[in-house]
């Protein structure tokens, strides 16, 4: 028997929304930049494999990490 104790982050979001006079004169009425982020941070003291997978030999493939970066502007 192993500790498969764990904390994992999924899911972070963050976002700023710049002030609408930043762009005027680009013609731009609101811009917004943003981050995504999923399946971010695990910590666990069991290093073998993802405990997530919960098999007794770890033979399936990880939680995937994604990060999703980008720019809304409405004009």
């Amino acid at each position: 028997m192993k500790d498969a104790d764990f904390l994992k982050v999924r899911t972070v979001e963050a976002s700023y929304t710049f002030p609408k006079s930043t762009f005027k004169l680009l013609g731009v009425e609101n811009a917004r930049i943003y981050f995504i982020g999923t399946n971010v941070l695990s910590f666990s003291k069991f290093k073998l494999w993802d405990v997530e997978l919960n098999t007794s030999n770890g033979v399936r493939y990880p939680q995937v990490a994604a990060y999703a970066l980008g720019i809304n502007l409405s004009f």
